[in-house]
């Protein structure tokens, strides 16, 4: 399978009741399949970490549902990786 990159707003359908939809579900059940290539950017896991603190916040979520969501993220292993580094700068030529 060709390598995927999930973003929070998509993890968001995961884990957000209300945001929610069959295309999402789907995309969760593959995430979950051990050997599936999904992949986050390192940022990810903060991005997630704060859409749950707000959705709390706002009572999109109940009480009791972070601990859930956190564990519904967890079973998905999508691993976050750190971004390659750019290529190095060429050296100034000395004119």
């Amino acid at each position: 399978m060709k390598p995927t990159v999930v973003d929070a707003s998509a993890a968001a359908a995961w884990v957000l009741p209300d945001e929610s939809n069959e295309a999402a579900q789907a995309l969760y059940a593959q995430a979950c399949l051990e050997g599936e290539a999904f992949h986050a950017p390192q940022l990810w896991i903060w991005e997630m970490g704060n859409l749950l603190i707000h959705a709390r916040r706002r009572e999109r979520i109940a009480p009791g549902a972070v601990e859930p969501a956190l564990e519904t993220l967890a079973a998905a292993r999508v691993p976050a990786t750190a971004s390659s580094s750019p290529p190095p700068l060429p050296a100034a030529s000395s004119a």
